[in-house]
């Protein structure tokens, strides 16, 4: 990867919502109840996204990212055919039309 593109896909990381927030929150023991509190963060979050695009293309990210659990993000990946040899962008477009799909009044 080239640097270009390790800045276009990192940026997100400062606008993220829970940018200095307690990591706990969105990787808790295994069996905790971590959703409620993480979503409070990702919900309102502008670059919701792209955090999710970050962790579904890195299969072995732990905990919650852009809203969405493990489980929920290895479902994404196969249902839509991501893969990290993407351009990030274009995952990013991609979730994000999923996403008002699902729910178009958001």
């Amino acid at each position: 990867m080239t640097s270009n593109t390790n800045d276009t896909r990192n940026i997100w990381r400062q606008q993220a919502e829970c940018e200095g927030a307690d990591p706990s929150i969105f990787f808790a023991e295994r069996g905790a109840n971590t959703r409620a509190p993480a979503l409070a963060y990702c919900n309102k979050c502008s670059v919701q996204d792209s955090c999710l695009a970050e962790a579904v293309v890195i299969p072995d990210l732990t905990g919650i990212w852009g809203g969405k659990t493990f489980k929920e993000r290895r479902r994404i990946r196969q249902s839509l055919k991501l893969s990290n040899e993407m351009p990030f962008d274009e995952i990013v477009s991609a979730l994000r039309s999923q996403r008002q799909r699902s729910n178009p009044d958001a």
